[in-house]
């Protein structure tokens, strides 16, 4: 898991950045937030999907039935299906277009969704057998794939259009490759006369899933209702260039301790190593990179991305410090899922989405563009400390070497990144504020941690250590 992730992290990092300076340099800020909706009401039908089957499945001790996973993709690709003219709709009247002008870019993003019930079968198999190296090397290929049509053809020069034509095209290869790997065709009739009990036992996490894709994407739906499709440019850039800085390998390490987890139940001892683990490394490698970037805001958009995005800066800020919050409650909502009953993340969910929708509504009139990234920073920080408080007393990390710690290490690089932005031109404060922000972190984890923590992080270093004894 280590290995994969930390690579997964070095590659990603670059990638992430050359793509948000691809799209800021080819994409005006409404055609961006335009492009964010489409995506968000072309993907719901995705929310409802199998009726969490998939989930069901993964935290299954045994492994599902072939004929199982055929009826998940079924109703998979039904509910889409069913699902598309509605989609149609709500598509043109998001992002104020003439349905004519709409319905194409919507068909064409469409088609990655309604091809999804083939990967059921990969989804599962990948999930239980915990294979996420070859996961992490398609994730990466289609990155590299998606910046290369967009930089080396004419795609760039559509606006909306071109984004939707791009997306399309390499989501649907990611589809084509899952399904090689682990072939199945849905039926064509969904037959879940034998898995009403699994869907009844996974309906509370499903639901929890569908509230968390409203979270996830409520820049993009709440965004078009308080404020315009520019605004929510300038939201969605902010919230994917820190998503791409950390938040993605907070998302693999959760993919991982969530079935690590369901195996180890029984085992308390080693379930608090695991998600303690998960906890410290998820704020260390996201916190630390995006206090960085937080602290560098306004010297590395006038360097990189040009002056027409400088207002996404005090967005950007406020979401680090959510999304480094965010990689803790990642960790602690996977071990939550397994180990208490899934009816106790539904109400956590229900109520921290009602609490953010509530707050951004109140604040927009005053705070405009930061009303959603505030409120969103103001649930989450009681969210964490509820779902710690959910773990079982033998499974909670630590607060001192497994939350604090990193948290210290995050305001040290913080604190020296911003002195250099203040007192260095642009390019001399991104090479010599991230370069002694990263200095600063390494510092204090060694000055706070060497008792318990700097050991543990040297014995996980050697561990990736290619094995160089005599076969």
């Amino acid at each position: 898991m280590s290995a994969v992730s930390v690579g997964r992290q070095l590659l990603n990092l670059p990638l992430g950045l050359l793509s948000a300076i691809v799209l800021t340099r080819f994409f005006a800020p409404a055609d961006y937030g335009r492009f964010g909706i489409l995506v968000f009401l072309t993907t719901l039908p995705l929310m409802v999907g199998d009726l969490g089957l998939t989930q069901a499945f993964i935290r299954h001790r045994d492994e599902p039935a072939p004929e199982a996973m055929r009826a998940a993709g079924s109703a998979q690709m039904w509910v889409a299906l069913l699902a598309f003219p509605v989609i149609m709709v709500l598509g043109a009247s998001a992002v104020a277009m003439p349905l004519a002008r709409s319905a194409p870019l919507i068909a064409v993003l469409y088609v990655p969704t309604l091809a999804t019930g083939i990967t059921v079968r990969a989804n599962v198999l990948l999930a239980r057998r915990l294979d996420f190296a070859r996961l992490a090397a398609l994730d990466l290929v289609q990155q590299v794939a998606y910046l290369a049509l967009l930089a080396a053809t004419g795609l760039a020069g559509l606006g909306t259009a071109g984004l939707v034509v791009t997306s399309a095209l390499t989501q649907t290869g990611r589809l084509a490759v899952l399904a090689r790997w682990y072939p199945m065709l849905p039926a064509m009739r969904p037959r879940m006369g034998t898995l009403r009990a699994t869907i009844a036992s996974g309906l509370p996490m499903h639901l929890s899933g569908i509230l968390s894709g409203f979270h996830a994407g409520m820049v993009n739906w709440l965004g078009a209702a308080l404020l315009g499709p520019a605004a929510v440019g300038f939201l969605r850039w902010s919230l994917e260039l820190t998503s791409k800085a950390g938040i993605t390998l907070a998302q693999s390490v959760g993919r991982v301790v969530f079935p690590t987890v369901a195996l180890l139940q029984d085992e308390p001892a080693r379930v608090q190593r695991v998600v303690a683990r998960a906890c410290r490394y998820n704020l260390l490698v996201v916190g630390v990179p995006l206090a960085l970037l937080a602290g560098l805001v306004q010297p590395v958009i006038a360097a990189l991305f040009g002056g027409r995005w400088m207002p996404a800066a005090a967005p950007l800020q406020v979401y680090a410090v959510h999304m480094t919050l965010g990689a803790l409650v990642i960790a602690l909502d996977a071990a939550v899922q397994v180990l208490r009953p899934t009816t106790w993340m539904l109400a956590v969910w229900a109520g921290y989405l009602a609490l953010e929708v509530a707050l951004a509504m109140a604040m927009a009139p005053w705070l405009g563009l930061l009303a959603i990234p505030v409120a969103q920073l103001a649930a989450t920080a009681p969210k964490a400390l509820v779902i710690r408080r959910l773990l079982p007393a033998a499974a909670r990390p630590r607060w001192m070497p497994d939350v604090l710690l990193p948290v210290f290490a995050a305001l040290g690089a913080f604190a020296v990144a911003q002195l250099a932005a203040t007192i260095l031109a642009p390019w001399p404060a991104i090479l010599a504020g991230g370069t002694a922000g990263a200095l600063a972190a390494a510092a204090l984890v060694f000055a706070l941690g060497r008792a318990e923590v700097w050991p543990d992080l040297l014995r996980d270093v050697r561990r990736l250590a290619p094995d160089r004894s005599p076969s």
